[in-house]
């Protein structure tokens, strides 16, 4: 899949996910552009959003905000269970997550679970932070970039390779999500 968003915001294989639950397969893909919410799977959305038993191989190169492995930005509650994510490399301005980009809550009630999940980098010998590039002192992070202070949930039997890069890109939510 070779996919070029151009400067259009909110791109992916599924744009813009509301109320959705996604189960897809993506293999040897190319998702580039310059405009905001760009992911793997899905560039941007609100609401609730369930990933399940997902698998995204490729690259994400972007030069705007929120760009992901799976999902570019997303407002609302989000859960992900049995995927996994192998980046070649991901690219953008600011908030850059392996899994999601920007996390904003949303409202009172969203949560951000991520169980028996995988995200690699290393398949070139790589480290996370030789896949990762984007704008020196912005967020990035192995899980995700931006995440909002005052969301709940977990993450539980994630593997990931934190030793270049933390898990969450603005570190003071690290503690207090318990991820790091």
């Amino acid at each position: 899949l070779d996919l070029n968003c151009g400067g259009n915001d909110n791109c992916s294989v599924i744009g813009f996910a509301n109320e959705t639950n996604l189960f897809a397969v993506v293999t040897d893909a190319s998702i580039t552009g310059s405009g905001n919410g760009l992911g793997g799977l899905v560039g941007s959305g609100d609401s609730r959003l369930s990933i399940n038993e997902s698998y995204f191989q490729g690259e994400v190169l972007g030069a705007g905000t929120g760009i992901g492995g799976l999902v570019g930005s997303f407002n609302g509650s989000l859960e992900v269970q049995s995927s996994a994510v192998y980046l070649d490399k991901i690219t953008g301005f600011d908030d850059i997550g392996g899994f999601v980009g920007q996390f904003y809550s949303g409202g009172s009630g969203n949560t951000l679970n991520i169980t028996d999940s995988y995200i690699n980098f290393d398949d070139k010998g790589q480290h996370a932070g030789d896949n990762f590039n984007g704008s020196e002192g912005y967020q990035m992070g192995v899980l995700f970039g931006y995440v909002a202070n005052g969301l709940t949930g977990e993450v539980k039997n994630v593997y990931m390779d934190t030793t270049k890069l933390a898990a969450i890109g603005n570190a003071d939510v690290n503690s207090s999500y318990g991820v790091g």
